[in-house]
């Protein structure tokens, strides 16, 4: 009897090993056929973004080509008046003097970025729900994101944390509700 069972196990565990196997080569050949035929794939992995102003030659932009310019017209929000900034990420109430740093901003070398236009992107947004999963670079993210679209807000009380809480690091969900056009904007922590 006792060699019957470590023959089961054997089996067993020979069965595990070829399941295991044969994932894995599936894997392979799904990767591998994604690395030849990029083009089938209906992700656009090549960061080419055509909805921009192309120098005319090009035609095609990639925007991880470029180079920091200072505009004299940004930072496109004042971290101060938002009032759902942790205090840590107020460069200014921690008592930063200068503010040449706030002044740059991303330039493709091939084309234009239009200014972001935060009431533009909030009737993009009308009736959804967007959510930022993740860690403390998630939550900068989430808070910047935020900080942007308030500026395209006229009534600034119409926009709130949804349970009411002050934020802070220890918080798993937040929520920040732009009313006026039945948005919500969402943070969970996950350190996964």
């Amino acid at each position: 009897m006792k060699g019957h069972c470590k023959t089961w196990v054997f089996l067993s565990l020979n069965e595990l090993v070829a399941v295991g196997s044969l994932i894995s080569f599936l894997l392979d050949i799904a990767w591998a056929f994604s690395y030849v035929f990029p083009s089938s794939l209906p992700v656009n992995q090549n960061y080419d973004i055509h909805i921009l102003k192309f120098n005319r030659s090009i035609g095609i932009c990639n925007v991880s080509e470029g180079s920091w310019i200072t505009d004299n017209s940004y930072p496109l929000y004042d971290a101060s008046d938002f009032p759902f900034a942790e205090r840590g990420f107020n460069c200014f109430a921690n008592g930063r003097k200068d503010r040449g740093y706030t002044k740059w901003r991303w330039k493709p070398r091939d084309c234009d970025i239009p200014r972001f236009d935060a009431h533009t992107v909030l009737e993009q947004l009308r009736g959804k729900r967007v959510v930022f999963v993740g860690d403390s670079l998630s939550r900068t993210q989430w808070e910047s994101f935020i900080c942007l679209l308030k500026t395209g807000v006229e009534d600034k009380k119409s926009v709130y944390e949804v349970n009411g809480n002050k934020i802070n690091k220890q918080i798993q969900f937040l929520g920040v509700r732009f009313s006026s056009f039945n948005v919500s904007i969402d943070f969970y922590r996950s350190s996964w």
